[in-house]
């Protein structure tokens, strides 16, 4: 598999997992506490995951949009 098609799969699968994050933060209240306390850290850690992982198939964007050499 190319990077980009990599990338396709992996940002449908960061988009699930934030919303999943977030139902879990707003469901608090209504979810028992034990599914709450199981299922939202690992919905965190997950998502630090995916996010490092996007970082990483876009490291050359990263670095040439905000590490630019200095001027000479």
């Amino acid at each position: 598999m190319n990077r980009q098609t990599v990338l396709k799969f992996l940002n449908v699968f960061l988009l699930l997992d934030f919303l999943c994050l977030v139902a879990t933060v707003l469901l608090n209240e209504t979810l028992p506490r034990n599914v709450f306390y199981r299922v939202h850290p690992i919905f965190g850690s997950v998502l630090i995951i995916l996010v490092v992982l996007h970082l990483i198939l876009n490291w050359n964007w990263v670095r040439s949009s905000y590490i630019k050499k200095g001027k000479k």
